[in-house]
Formats: C-alpha cells, structure tokens, sequence
C-alpha cells in the first residue's frame, strides 16, 4: 500500500490540490493560508510542496495530502485513496480495489454516478424524451455542449425504469434506497422516486455527483406533486453541505475574489454559459452555516442575487445573517424588475445587464437603506420610529465596530438627528437582542483604561466595569481571567492589584505599588463606558454569566494572538534552520494550547 500512496503523492501537487480548500498564498518557500479546521483571522496555516505536508500552528494538526482529505473530507483512508488513485491515474492492485469497493459510501458513490449517466442518455438518446430535450434545448436555450458537461437528464414517467436498470447492472434494492433514488411501494414492491422530470445531478465540491433535483417536465394540475423534487437526506446527500456548481465554481471564486449566490440550477447553467464562472446556488434555501463556511475557504466576500419576491427575499436576508456572522463581507445585487425576475431570465434577454447588475453589486448596508426607507415619509414620527429600529438592528449585525460607527452616522444625517441619540436606541436593542460587542462612545480622556477602542479592551473594560459593579464577580473573575489577556499595563495593574487584594476593590482603594490606581478607577468610574456596563446588565447573575462568557473570549483572544506569535517564530526559525529554536517553540506551543 506505502508504494502506491507514495506514487500517487509523487503524481500530486500538494499546493495546488489544497488551494482547491484553501486560499493559499506564497510564504517564503511554503504556502500560507487560514486554517480551515478552525477559526482564524491571521493565517497560521502552512503546506509545504518540497517536504508534501502541511501543518497548522493555530490548532497544531498536520500530515500529508491524505490525512488533509480524510479531515476535511470526513472520509476514510480507503475512500481516500480511490479518489487519489482516479484523479492520478495510479491503478489499483486487485486487493486495494475489493477493499475501497467494500465501503458502503463508494457503493452508493458508484450507483447515483451510474444513475446520473443514465438519466442523461435518456435525455439525449429516448424517443420518450422529444418534449424534454425541446424544453431544455428551445425554451431555455440551452447549448448541446452545455447538457453534457452539467449531465443534465430526464426519466419518463415510467414507474420502474432506473430501477430495472440498476437491478440488470447488479446493484441491490437496498443500496438504491440509500442512494435516495428507489422507494417501497405500500402494496410492496419497489418504484423510482423521480419521474417525468428534468434531471439536475447535484455534485459535491470534487465533483462526484451525490444527488439530484428533478424538475416536473410537466406542471402537475392537482398540486400534488411538487414542481422540483430533491433527493432526501442520505449518507452522500445534505442539502444544508452542497452548493450547486461549486466543484466548476472554486477555482474562479479564488481568481475573481468573490463569489456570487444564486437561487437556481439554471441561473447557475446560464452564468457559466455566459461566461461567469464564480456562481454558485443554494438552490431555492437561505444560505446555511455549512455553506458559507465551505464558500470561506475560497473567498470572503459573497454577492447575493436572490429572486425579488418574498421567498427569494427572506431567503437572502436568512443568509446575510449567517454570512455576517461568519465574517463574511456581503454585497446585494439587484436586476432591474422591468428587466427580469432571476439571472437566467436576464441573460437571456440581455446579458450586459446582468453583467452590469453583477459589477454594480452594492454593500449591504446600502441596500438596507434603500429597502427600509422607500417610499417612507420620514417626517411622520411613527414612520420615522420604525424605519430606525429597522436600520439600527441590521447596523448592530456587521461584525466591525468601524462599519458600524459608518453606517450609524449617516443614519444620523438621513434623520437629521445626532449620533449621540442612535446610539442609545442602540444601547437598547442590544440589551434585546445580547450581542457580543456594543458601539460605545469614544472616551475624551487620556485614561489608559478608557483610550483604547479595539474590541480586547472593549471587554476588559467591560468586566472591570462589572465586577466593581458587583463585588461578587471578582472571585469567579479571577479565578478563570490570564492576566497576561488582559490588552494593556493599566488593566493588568488593576487586575494583579485585584488579586492581591482578593477582591476587595473599589474606587477608594489605594496600593502600595502604583497610587496612581485609585486615579485612574475614579476617572473610570466616571466615564460613560461603565454607565453602559451598568445599563446592559439588568440583574446581578445576569452579569455572571455574561462575565464568564467575555472572559472566554478574552482568553482565547490571547491565545490566539499567543499562537499567531508563535507561528511566526516558527517560521523565522525553520528559515533559519535553528531546530533548538523550533523545539522550544513546540514546546511552549503545546503549553499554551493544553
């Protein structure tokens, strides 16, 4: 087996195959990336092409281009090495193959493939299907080089025709089942569970079809058969993990640094044929967790083209949500109504406004104001009320304090009104809605506690805040907070001091060490930072546990910070082939994350 992986390995190109996973980009003599095992924002993520291995120093995991696969694939070896040896071209020895052919995966991977090839020569080769390939041929334009390289199919409404089929090549009822492609009748007996309907296979990101969507051919008068069919919940097959054309998709969404989200298989179709290869669909659902972050290791920003009415837009504003909370940059696109109502539709009628539509995708923030202000009279008090509270809880979503500072002002100007009286409206959705960082009021002091406006000594300042708020925090406070987490001397001191005093702190307190503490609490004290601290947490076990979360964050702020700085000794020490160096940087690596 160790000759035919080292082969296969000797056939590859470990950068090129994970940058299909990963934004990489060149680091001296390796690569460089963000870790797609775990959230980051500096890349700690290293692949080395001399040596074929990669590790992370964030998370401390690593290997070669198998143990990659299998961790992000969720496979196993023997899956592995099938997918390896057929991308390489490496054959197989007669025991290898009886072993992957084993696997109940490869199996099912096997039967929808088969299946897939089959439902697209029907399409093309069956007198049955005139209707269909007109429809796809002459109604949605549809080029003939385009149908083969989708392997877009069609399956008469014959009930058993792909059952029989897959019975003649060998495969068991019950691996159809599995598949999704083959359902039990009451009576008994077995039928296809697509019939008469166009055949959309549904490939993962390697580009192995794992499904399909069925479209009727014709509309179904009594409504009981729904117009698109998907294939269920399988082990191949979760709708929540696939975006349709992602496997064509990837390597354009890396080049053009963006990729745009669609609603359907054929505007998909239809931006390739064009031209537009960085599309990708959700098909027909809001963006899920999965999918936003299997579209993270390719690009951070997402253009959302979703259809204009209802669903599409509540589709698309279920999305943004995830989208922003992944740290996603979103921009919107909009066709023009008189134009047409999706991507297909506007290509084909005139593709430069969807070209231009794409090119003019505006930000988020743009489009919500343009959506929650029109055709509302802003000099009616209760219109005015409700457009703001709309504004506000989208501005609170963005994850940058700086954006949200931006998009807040011009409200101010939109409403004539000051910042100052946005942000207490603010101040009140976020006690409703309990997100992580508030827009607070930079401080007009040169107190070091109070100067300092990134989001780290936003919370330090926050539970400094809290406990001399409540007393009672600082035993738990203490007991969980590094001290070195903590972004600055000021609130160190004050902290240590805290300790040292066992909790027994407040603005009066006096320490032999620095008398400058009671100075610095005071003006603390004063500042309208611990006035929101005092209006955020209504009761005291409230603030309890808000506390404990802020000092996770905080403590894991710091070790990610810690690990970025060991990463990047690291590298200074493999440059210079200083192995001492490098062990005691493992060392210390593995005392941090344990």
């Amino acid at each position: 087996m160790s000759k035919v992986t080292e082969e296969i390995k000797s056939r590859l190109d470990i950068v090129s195959l994970i940058g299909e996973y990963v934004q990489l980009k060149p680091a001296g003599v390796n690569s460089k990336g963000r870790c797609p095992f775990h959230n980051e924002r500096t890349p700690s993520f290293m692949v080395s092409r001399e040596r074929q291995f990669w590790h992370c120093f964030g998370c401390n995991t690593g290997g070669d281009v198998f143990e990659f696969l299998m961790k992000i694939e969720n496979l196993e070896f023997v899956e592995v090495l099938k997918m390896l040896a057929d991308k390489t071209g490496v054959k197989l020895e007669d025991n290898e193959r009886v072993e992957t052919n084993k696997n109940e995966k490869n199996r099912l991977l096997d039967i929808v493939g088969l299946a897939a090839k089959f439902y697209h020569k029907v399409l093309l080769d069956s007198p049955q299907s005139a209707a269909a390939r007109a429809y796809v041929l002459e109604d949605r334009a549809l080029a003939p080089h385009a149908l083969d390289e989708w392997q877009i199919g069609y399956i008469t409404e014959s009930w058993d025709t792909l059952t029989q089929f897959l019975l003649k090549k060998g495969f068991g009822i019950n691996d159809m089942v599995n598949a999704g492609l083959v359902m039990q009748k009451q009576g008994g007996g077995w039928y296809d569970r697509f019939r008469g309907r166009i055949m959309f296979p549904l490939s993962d990101a390697q580009g192995n079809v794992v499904g399909f969507t069925g479209r009727l051919l014709k509309d179904d008068p009594t409504g009981q058969q729904g117009k698109y069919v998907n294939t269920p919940q399988t082990s191949l097959y979760d709708k929540s993990k696939l975006l349709y054309g992602l496997h064509y998709a990837k390597s354009a969404i890396k080049e053009k640094g963006f990729v745009v989200v669609v609603e359907g298989q054929m505007d998909v179709i239809a931006c390739h044929e064009y031209g537009m290869r960085n599309v990708v669909a959700s098909s027909g659902t809001a963006l899920t967790v999965e999918q936003v972050r299997l579209l993270k290791r390719f690009t951070s920003q997402i253009y959302l083209a979703f259809d204009a009415d209802a669903a599409g837009q509540l589709a698309a504003r279920r999305g943004i949500d995830i989208a922003l909370a992944e740290g996603m940059i979103v921009r919107i696109i909009t066709i023009p109504q008189q134009i047409a109502k999706d991507p297909d539709e506007c290509i084909r009628k005139d593709p430069d406004v969807w070209k231009q539509s794409v090119e003019n995708a505006r930000p988020l923030m743009e489009y919500y104001f343009e959506i929650f202000t029109f055709g509302v009279d802003l000099n009616d008090a209760q219109a005015r009320t409700n457009t703001t509270k709309q504004l506000i809880r989208e501005i609170i979503k963005l994850p940058d304090p700086i954006d949200r500072e931006y998009w807040l002002d011009k409200l101010a100007h939109l409403l004539g009104v000051s910042v100052s009286v946005l942000k207490e409206q603010l101040k009140v959705e976020l006690r409703r809605s309990k997100p992580h960082f508030a827009v607070q009021k930079p401080a007009q002091t040169s107190n070091p506690l109070v100067s300092q406006e990134d989001p780290a000594h936003k919370i330090g300042r926050q539970i400094l805040a809290w406990c001399l708020k409540y007393p009672s925090l600082w035993t738990e406070v203490l007991t969980s907070i590094k001290i070195n987490a903590l972004p600055s001397i000021a609130l160190q001191n004050i902290f240590s001091a805290a300790q040292e005093a066992q909790g027994k702190i407040g603005p009066q307190f006096k320490n032999a060490k620095d008398e400058s503490h009671e100075i610095m609490l005071a003006e603390f004290l004063s500042n309208d930072l611990f006035e929101s601290g005092d209006e955020d947490i209504d009761e005291e076990n409230e603030s309890h546990r808000s506390a404990r979360e802020l000092v996770t964050r905080l403590n894991v702020w710091y070790t990610t910070r810690k690990r970025q700085e060991l990463a990047r000794n690291m590298e200074e020490a493999e440059r210079a082939g200083d192995f001492a160096r490098m062990q005691s940087i493992s060392e210390e690596l593995k005392q941090l994350i344990f």
